[in-house]
């Protein structure tokens, strides 16, 4: 029984061996524990004895002090006798209706059973015994939460709670699993140039929860690097910055620097050395364009010069003889120079350019200036040949009875490349082309020599018999001549 429960039974039985005719019956209880409510005899009791002759069965219930209750059961008798009552085996008397106490503490409450009164109706003796009852109570639980897991994606939802009063543990449901719900792919990691690239989506319930899959290589995901200057600007010509592909090296874009010009390079031109008396002067060309010159003058140096080793200050090219100086160790504005023997391989090569494109069979060729001296070139081969881009087949020679027709192609790429083939001789004669020469035949041909209907090139080709450059009669005659075979194929054809 739980606390504040109502209607707790406990039946009250007589084993079946006495035979008696009243017994008082005091039971005991803890009224903390139970609350006394009513008796209520069982109505079969009257029905069981052993005679089968009717009796009386009077119940008197009462409570005396707290905690105890007194049961009287009596039997009566009729005029013409009786035998003592006989319980019938094991029937109970009656059953006692307690209700539980909403204080009650948990455990085994005991009732207890002292019979304090027996008769004996049969004149014998009454050995009996007795046996308590009782009611276990349990705790009315008072739960407190102690642990709660709401529904994950692959978990389901519980709650743990813990009785403050017994320290009893119970769990309950929270609902099944979730399941995954998906949210959108986003790019995590871009696609490169050269590397896949990923997608990720996250669980709305949980976004430690992912899923990713590959995205392909995109062609056009470069990471452009700085423009750094690989062909410098000067000032006559423009230079060239490229930028490499962070993700592949093999990737790289190139744009133009404009002219710069202040980017000389100068070479000393001219000079007459100054003296401790005298100053002197140097003048310079610039090497990119000789129209750009620049003239120093030198200082008077009083002292005696102290010249230092010869080194080269303008390397000889190809064509150009350098230049060799020495300085003067006290005053480095006092120089001396000399001339440097032309290298004729001292070459400034350029770029490599295509010269010859490829054609249909030929190579193309690349060839490279000297900055030096642009006579000074060097060839090589590039692209190999192309191969022919045939056009379309076009008409060159009408086919007739007489002759073969031909088909033309032009190359797209040179058209003086070309092809030819032949088309087959039409069938003198056969105006309607249907491979044989008859009578319609004819009358078409004479429809036409009257004028009935409109002369064509095609139909010359194939109807003019005479090759007089048109349709008359006479061909349409020929023709019918054939269709009957007045004329022999021998003939027709020779």
């Amino acid at each position: 029984a739980t606390p504040g429960d109502e209607y707790i039974e406990m039946k009250l039985y007589v084993d079946d061996t006495p035979r008696w005719g009243s017994i008082s019956i005091l039971l005991h209880f803890d009224t903390d524990v139970l609350v006394y409510e009513e008796f209520e005899v069982n109505s079969a009791v009257s029905k069981q004895l052993r005679t089968g002759k009717p009796v009386i069965f009077t119940l008197n219930d009462e409570k005396t002090d707290e905690g105890e209750l007194r049961v009287l059961l009596a039997s009566a008798y009729e005029a013409d006798g009786y035998e003592g009552y006989h319980s019938g085996g094991y029937e109970y008397l009656g059953t006692i209706e307690f209700d539980v106490a909403a204080t009650a503490a948990p455990g085994f409450s005991e009732v207890t059973v002292d019979v304090t009164k027996l008769t004996d109706n049969a004149a014998v003796g009454v050995p009996f015994e007795t046996v308590n009852g009782g009611v276990q109570v349990n705790c009315a639980h008072d739960w407190q939460e102690i642990e709660h897991s709401e529904p994950a994606c692959e978990a389901d939802g519980y709650a743990i709670f813990k009785c403050s009063k017994c320290d009893e543990l119970k769990r309950e449901s929270l609902g099944a699993a979730l399941g995954h719900s998906w949210g959108d792919w986003e790019v995590t990691t871009p696609a490169t140039c050269s590397a896949e690239g990923v997608e990720t989506r996250v669980c709305n319930h949980d976004a430690s929860h992912t899923e990713t899959r590959p995205l392909a290589v995109d062609a056009d995901a470069h990471d452009w690097g700085e423009w750094k200057v690989t062909t410098p600007a000067t000032c006559a010509a423009k230079g060239v910055e490229t930028r490499v592909c962070a993700n592949d090296d093999s990737h790289f874009e190139t744009r133009e620097i404009a002219i710069d010009p202040d980017a000389h390079v100068w070479t000393q031109s001219g000079m007459q050395d100054a003296t401790c008396a005298a100053g002197g002067w140097v003048e310079y060309v610039c090497e990119n364009d000789p129209t750009h010159t620049r003239r120093d003058e030198t200082q008077i140096n009083p002292d005696a010069h102290a010249w230092g080793e010869w080194g080269v200050t303008t390397p000889a090219t190809c064509t150009e003889k350098g230049v060799e100086t020495r300085v003067c160790l006290n005053d480095d504005l006092h120089i001396e120079t000399r001339e440097i023997a032309m290298d004729p391989d001292a070459h400034a090569w350029g770029e490599w350019e295509v010269t010859t494109p490829a054609t249909c069979t030929e190579a193309a060729v690349e060839t490279r200036v000297c900055a030096n001296d642009p006579a000074h070139t060097e060839t090589r081969g590039g692209e190999a040949a192309v191969g022919h881009a045939w056009g379309e087949w076009q008409l060159t020679v009408r086919s007739t009875f007489w002759q073969e027709g031909e088909e033309t192609r032009y190359c797209t790429r040179d058209a003086s490349h070309f092809e030819t083939r032949a088309l087959d001789k039409l069938l003198k004669g056969d105006i309607d082309k249907d491979g044989s020469i008859t009578v319609a035949d004819a009358l078409a041909v004479l429809r036409i020599a009257a004028a009935l209907v409109e002369e064509t090139q095609d139909a010359i080709d194939i109807a003019d018999i005479d090759r007089d450059d048109e349709i008359s009669v006479a061909d349409a005659l020929q023709i019918l001549r054939r269709s009957v075979k007045l004329i022999t194929p021998e003939a027709w054809l020779a």
